[in-house]
């Protein structure tokens, strides 16, 4: 094979955790569900927000999130067997699998400008399959997806397709906004316009060849008994969107919905109960098994009821944000958020217990530890809660302010400081029996308090104030700032080295305990509320959107980690440079390193006590396109001579990132493009008698 030279920048993380991260809370995970399947009596899978994708052996008693380093969220998943399977999802998204594992991406055959999002997915077989989405979109392969083509519609109106099914590899339905139901006779060769239900439908299925249910918005559920020649309305008893309906029997039905709705018919459909709502989150996507049936869907909620039993919520996806976090050590820790929510954990974070405080249901935003007893937390209306006794019972200490405090910081068993609106700065030398107000010069909000010793601490605030103290608070001083925008929270490595993050992508470091700030370039520009680290050569910053970065070298250079959600990221407690965790909206908790049930490949300590990789993999590049690096990952399960080489479109190879051996454990490799040209490109591993390779794609 002819090598071309190019000159490529890689960069191989020296701590491989770092980016790894795992689910802790809630759990199997938080993001949003929007399908769930079932093969047989024990295999499934549920997918959903940013690119979730989770995998059940025990009919749902477990589930295990299958990494793919994809964000686009994931809408439909069909199965024909076991093992294979394709899922679609936003911009125009497709995945597919034939051992249940891996996941490749197949090309839609759509232009760049006709890549919608893709809604629902049906497969009669393994080789005749229909995707339908938005922008009156229908694409067909007959080859497995090999090759998708696109079918012609009929109506020169705009409308989105929401669902697809077929009960032979000819004749099939599908729906969508405005009420339009389209069928066809022949394999979607021709696509006719059906009917016009008035409501946008969610799903439609067929019980048989000629009775099917369209069930969509506003509690609306239409039958047809004459394969869709006529559709009747049908009363559901709610006014809540309706978004998918099963059949367990030739009589006995469910319908799933919005704001915990779930639906029930024994007659076949003509009348519906309405079951007592244990949640508020909604309902998407329903799943039959022989025993029973899976329910999915908002927060990542899963119910699952047995033919014979009442619903069961493995996560009930009614989780309060947690704005912080803090450990004492690397196994007792607490989670602080909204509502006056406490959770607790005693084993690093695999399992998190909540907590009713018995004495507030104000907010949290800060909190902070000096041993796995003693807690103090710090929210709304100048509450500031204390335990002695890890979360068993709760006391208010006076404050005798009513301002929202937003950040506590303790150096010792005795003395701690506090501050929040409007300038207020609050410090205690014993234990927060008694807190006294300190003079911080400013009126502003205060986010972020930061004490090295008893004399050193830091504020971080609105409008790029930072405040510097060498008397323990009895006086604070301005620190020029090189912005203007709010600054959220405030951390130092060392009494010189510290860190500030805060709003539009801005983080500022100091090497010279304040006296000259400086901002330096990251790759985000949403809002990022904490930057921290235990020593210079390991930091993070989380913020808005689901961001983590991660920094090296004083927080010189950062990149782009893949966190496994959206939702907006708020608390960040560093364990050491291999080990975080963070929190977030809707109770997430995720974690790297020791606690994320990944390898630490960096020190292969026998400590470790983390989980054993038990397989090969090579997982999607992140980000995918990219622009000019990306992240690749990829495990193998004993030592081997390791080789991760990168090819263009004709098949020469462009770099050689690994040849070296390897131990057992999981990789990260930066993998920068910045001098080749836009294009497709493929990277292959190869260890020992394993080979894959995958695609990724380069975008100037």
């Amino acid at each position: 094979m002819k090598t071309q030279i190019f000159t490529i920048i890689l960069l191989i993380n020296s701590i491989m955790t770092a980016g790894d991260w795992r689910w802790q809370n809630p759990k199997p995970q938080g993001n949003t569900l929007w399908d769930v399947a079932f093969y047989n009596e024990k295999y499934g899978y549920a997918v959903g927000d940013y690119g979730t994708i989770l995998f059940t052996s025990d009919q749902g008693a477990s589930w295990n999130v299958q990494y793919e380093a994809v964000t686009d969220n994931l809408r439909s998943i069909v199965l024909v067997d076991s093992v294979t399977a394709w899922i679609v999802g936003d911009n125009a998204m497709i995945l597919h699998t034939v051992n249940g594992r891996d996941w490749n991406e197949q090309i839609s055959g759509l232009k760049s400008n006709e890549a919608s999002g893709l809604n629902g997915v049906f497969f009669t077989d393994k080789n005749n399959g229909w995707a339908v989405g938005d922008s009156k979109l229908i694409i067909h392969t007959t080859n497995g997806g090999t090759t998708w083509n696109t079918q012609t519609l009929p109506s020169s109106k705009p409308y989105n397709l929401t669902s697809v099914y077929f009960i032979s590899k000819d004749e099939g339905w599908a729906v969508g906004t405005g009420g339009i139901v389209l069928h066809t006779s022949n394999g979607g060769t021709n696509w006719t316009q059906q009917s016009t239900t008035g409501t946008t439908g969610s799903t439609i299925k067929f019980i048989s060849s000629t009775t099917g249910f369209i069930v969509g918005d506003n509690g609306t559920i239409f039958v047809t008994k004459n394969s869709g020649q006529n559709w009747s309305k049908v009363t559901s008893g709610t006014t809540y969107g309706l978004n998918d309906i099963t059949f367990l029997s030739a009589t006995d039905f469910w319908i799933s919905g919005d704001n915990g709705t779930l639906l029930h018919s024994v007659n076949a459909g003509d009348s519906w109960t309405l079951e007592a709502p244990f949640t508020y989150a909604s309902f998407y996507g329903l799943g039959q098994y022989q025993s029973g049936l899976m329910a999915v869907g908002e927060f990542g909620v899963i119910a699952d009821k047995k033919i014979i039993s009442t619903w069961k919520y493995l996560n009930d996806g009614m989780n309060s944000s947690i704005n912080w976090l803090t450990f004492s050590d690397k196994l007792n820790g607490f989670g602080v958020g909204e509502y006056g929510n406490i959770v607790k954990t005693t084993d690093g974070g695999n399992t998190w217990t909540k907590i009713v405080n018995g004495v507030t249901g104000d907010s949290f935003y800060g909190a902070d530890q000096t041993d796995k007893d003693n807690l103090w937390c710090v929210g709304d209306g100048g509450v500031l809660l204390h335990t002695s006794d890890a979360g068993k019972s709760w006391i208010q200490q006076p404050t005798y302010v009513t301002t929202t405090l937003l950040s506590i910081s303790f150096i010792d068993q005795q003395n701690g400081w506090a501050c929040g609106d409007l300038g207020v700065v609050l410090h205690t030398t014993d234990a927060g029996k008694t807190w006294k107000q300190q003079t911080s010069g400013v009126t502003g909000i205060l986010y972020g308090i930061k004490f090295k010793d008893s004399k050193n601490g830091w504020i971080a605030g609105d409008n790029g104030i930072i405040l510097h103290s060498t008397d323990g608070g009895t006086t604070w001083n301005k620190q020029i700032s090189p912005v203007s925008s709010k600054l959220y929270s405030v951390d130092f490595v060392d009494l010189s080295n510290g860190y500030c993050a805060g709003s539009g992508g801005v983080i500022l470091k100091t090497m010279n305990s304040g006296t000259t700030w400086s901002k330096v370039t990251v790759p985000a520009t949403v809002d990022l509320y904490v930057v921290s680290g235990t020593s210079n050569n390991s930091l993070w910053a989380i913020g808005d959107s689901g961001v983590v970065l991660h920094g090296s070298n004083s927080g010189t250079n950062w990149t782009n980690e893949f966190s496994f959600t959206g939702y907006n990221l708020f608390g960040l407690k560093v364990y050491n440079d291999s080990s975080a965790w963070v929190s977030g909206d809707w109770g997430t908790v995720i974690a790297t390193g020791y606690f994320s049930g990944t390898t630490d490949v960096n020190s292969h300590s026998s400590n470790n006590s983390t989980l054993a990789i038990r397989d090969y993999k090579l997982r999607q590049n992140y980000p995918n396109p990219f622009n000019p690096s990306t992240i690749i990952n990829y495990s193998i399960a004993e030592g081997n001579i390791v080789t991760l080489k990168i090819f263009d479109v004709l098949g020469n190879e462009v770099s050689e990132p690994v040849n070296r051996f390897e131990t057992a454990g999981s990789y990260n490799v930066r993998f920068d493009a910045s001098n080749l040209p836009s294009g497709i490109y493929f990277y292959q591993l190869r260890a020992g008698n394993y080979v894959e390779t995958r695609k990724m794609i380069l975008i100037r």
